[in-house]
């Protein structure tokens, strides 16, 4: 905990501070990724503080400005944990960042300066990925015999080996559509951290950018599309691989498992990059939370209960989308939901017995191992979701 006296003096790291939106400006390190939203009154905290002034006269003057007496430990202990504050009457050592503030993953290229890679956003660059969207669509539309089917995907006669090898396309593939996020938000002078997360019950990797939003809302679309952009070159190549007649299962299956791979990032009720596409169009703040929060508050209502979340700080053009907005993730996530308990999960069970039976063939047939492989992979999947969830609800009490 962190005690101030009135001649106490806080020094932060260089911190960003953002535009105002929606009431409220980001507040964060750069060079750490690291950024939280603070209304007014907080920022004015910061900045009293950056111009040097000691805490007793920065309460001075938040009070004669807001009206009321700041609670100062309260608020520099919560930046400290943070990450934000280097020192305390000359003091660097405060309390260490809490686990909402550690490093969410690994971050990648930021040793790059951001220079170099800013070739990525030219004119000839733009001109070449808006013709890679535009090529896709068309040519699927000139030759539907194009469009990916499961059967593209079976290279193998046996299953488990099978599954191993679409297993490692999928998931060589995920590591360079993030490395596409990464590369793109240095390009725009930012940092980026690859992790594990989940949507739903789905395993997913993904890139931490919370710093894009330094960034004018016009400049963030290209790391929020970059991904995309290189799954649909990838898929345009192996498109055009199949119409001049490459004799080889791997444009096939390279393409089935890059097409679901783009239809997932438009399921905007998960936080996919369309979904963050979507909130910086409509220049609205953390909409899945909140309207997690309203569903939250809406059920209590119907069971008679007392809301648990204050949603009065919501902007009231936010709160109407919210309410449009509910319905769809609502929608979406029942959908997802349902469609792995009556179709995913009788098909994970009924391969289990499959395995399961193999497994009581004994070490010495193919059988034993084909089950050991997929028991093994099975297990590996959900136990990282679960891990992944484990750390996400960490992370958010952490913040609380």
């Amino acid at each position: 905990m962190i005690t101030l006296t009135e001649a106490s003096l806080v020094e932060f790291y260089p911190l960003h501070i953002g535009e105002p939106e929606n009431g409220q400006l980001v507040v964060g390190r750069a060079d750490t990724g690291e950024f939280i939203a603070l209304p007014a009154e907080g920022v004015a905290l910061v900045r009293w503080f950056q111009d040097g002034l000691p805490a007793g006269e920065v309460k001075r003057r938040f009070a004669a400005q807001f009206g009321q007496a700041p609670e100062l430990d309260e608020f520099v202990a919560g930046l400290a944990d943070c990450g934000f504050v280097r020192r305390v009457d000359g003091w660097s050592h405060v309390p260490p960042p809490s686990v909402a503030a550690r490093p969410r993953g690994w971050q990648l290229f930021g040793g790059i300066p951001a220079d170099r890679l800013a070739w990525l956003f030219s004119f000839p660059m733009r001109l070449l990925y808006w013709s890679v969207w535009v090529a896709v669509p068309v040519l699927l539309l000139i030759r539907p015999g194009l469009i990916p089917l499961a059967a593209d995907a079976w290279v193998h006669p046996r299953v488990m080996v099978n599954a191993l090898i679409l297993m490692v396309a999928t998931w060589a593939l995920i590591f360079l559509h993030e490395m596409a996020h990464l590369l793109a938000v240095r390009a725009r002078g930012c940092s980026g951290y690859l992790a594990v997360s989940h949507r739903l019950h789905y395993l997913v990797a993904q890139v931490e950018m919370s710093s894009v939003r330094t960034l004018p809302r016009s400049l963030r679309y290209g790391p929020y599309l970059a991904g995309m952009t290189w799954d649909m070159a990838v898929l345009l190549v192996c498109l055009l691989l199949q119409v001049f007649g490459v004799e080889t299962a791997v444009p096939g299956l390279v393409a089935y498992v890059v097409a679901p791979s783009l239809v997932f990032q438009f399921g905007f009720f998960m936080r996919t990059d369309i979904y963050y596409l979507f909130v910086n169009w409509l220049d609205l703040g953390n909409l899945m939370a909140d309207t997690q929060r309203w569903l939250v508050n809406l059920l209590m209502r119907l069971l008679g209960r007392r809301p648990p979340h204050d949603l009065s700080a919501v902007p009231v053009r936010e709160l109407r989308i919210v309410r449009w907005y509910a319905g769809f993730y609502l929608l979406g996530v029942l959908i997802v939901v349902g469609q792995f308990i009556m179709l995913g999960l009788p098909l994970a069970v009924r391969f289990a017995a499959q395995a399961g039976a193999s497994l009581a063939r004994g070490p010495a047939t193919v059988e034993f191992w084909d089950g050991l492989l997929f028991f093994a992979l099975a297990g590996a999947n959900f136990g990282a979701v679960a891990w992944a969830s484990w750390r996400e609800r960490r992370r958010r009490q952490a913040v609380a």
